[in-house]
């Protein structure tokens, strides 16, 4: 079965959003929960490749933007080609939901 990527942009990039609402902080402590997140679960083992990093699969930190209404879109800008990028869109996303409470993801996607 062939892999599946959201489109790939004109720099072979491929940009994945995540949209959350209900996080009633700032942005700026958002990108710092992200950022300790990074540092504390930024690897993962797999049995087959070993030690895969967030870097690995992903280009710079996950950016945070913030869209009104207590809604904000992370962006990750993933390498093509990359094994595990799921893996960091469902935890990160499970992590951030979690960490605040009354969150929930209203949408995730891939964009050019």
């Amino acid at each position: 079965m062939t892999a599946k990527y959201p489109p790939l942009r004109p720099d072979g990039l491929f940009e994945v959003q995540v949209r959350i609402r209900g996080v009633r902080v700032a942005r700026t402590d958002v990108e710092a929960w992200i950022d300790d997140w990074l540092r504390t679960k930024g690897k993962l083992f797999d049995e087959v490749e070993g030690h895969v990093s967030y870097v690995d699969e992903y280009v710079g930190s996950p950016v945070v933007e913030g869209a009104g209404d207590n809604v904000v879109t992370i962006r990750l800008l993933a390498r093509p080609g990359g094994r595990h990028w799921k893996y960091w869109v469902v935890n990160l996303t499970r992590d951030v939901i979690a960490a605040h409470p009354g969150s929930e993801r209203i949408s995730e996607f891939g964009r050019q």
